[in-house]
């Protein structure tokens, strides 16, 4: 039987203990291999998660102020899976990709970039729902990757699309004015700038005030996908 690239969303409801251990394994086997084939794309380092616990790797992926896509190899499947089997899928397969996407936050108007609220840890205190209310708001995508393997099947672009589709669910849901998908990319990575470009992500001039962002010694680029919605 064919297979194909899928992306399954982690679920963030009750989760059975044996199934989140298995999920956290996963998560954490991928992560730690991006952080080694990648090292320039990310601000964390392999020597640093390497030593999290498994409660840590448990807060990140239940953390209820971000949401994680994943890219599976999967066989062919029903149209309308159930969450059950989504999990199963999670489980039994290799995480050939990923993307996290934080908020939505309220951008205030005393912020110059739509990431302002994610360069800080207040980002992961939830706004009160009545704010986001005809107002504009961002979400922040981290921690994209796709494994050699999968590379060039358009596993990327699945990924992006993937969350801003849902990005624009929630904000709808939300009832938000104007929602904005946002980004950090190291300048040098061409290929990501590209893949972004092509999904509709603008760049956003911020000279210098990304600095320093990560510890990164080159600020990086930000960019941005904004919808009205």
């Amino acid at each position: 039987m064919a297979s194909r690239m899928k992306i399954l969303q982690v679920p963030k409801g009750p989760v059975a203990p044996s199934d989140l251990v298995v999920l956290c394994g996963r998560y954490r086997s991928a992560r730690l291999r991006a952080l080694k084939t990648y090292p320039e794309a990310f601000s964390s380092k392999y020597e640093r998660e390497s030593t999290f616990t498994d409660e840590q790797w448990a807060q990140r992926l239940q953390n209820p102020m971000s949401i994680t896509f994943v890219a599976v190899c999967v066989d062919h499947d029903t149209e309308a899976p159930t969450s059950v089997e989504d999990v199963e899928k999670l489980k039994s397969n290799e995480w050939m990709g990923m993307v996290v996407l934080l908020g939505p936050k309220v951008v205030g108007s005393s912020m110059k970039y739509v990431w302002d609220p994610f360069l800080s840890t207040a980002w992961m205190q939830p706004d009160d729902e009545g704010d986001f209310k005809d107002a504009e708001a961002a979400t922040f995508a981290v921690s994209m990757f796709v494994l050699p393997e999968a590379a060039r099947r358009g596993v990327g672009k699945m990924l992006l699309s993937r969350i801003t589709d849902y990005a624009k669910e929630v904000g709808k849901r939300k009832s938000i004015g104007k929602l904005h998908v946002s980004l950090i990319v190291e300048r040098d990575n061409d290929a990501a700038i590209r893949l972004y470009e092509r999904c509709g992500f603008a760049h956003v001039d911020a000279g210098s005030d990304l600095d320093g962002v990560g510890g990164r010694h080159i600020p990086p680029l930000g960019m941005v996908c904004s919808y009205t919605l």
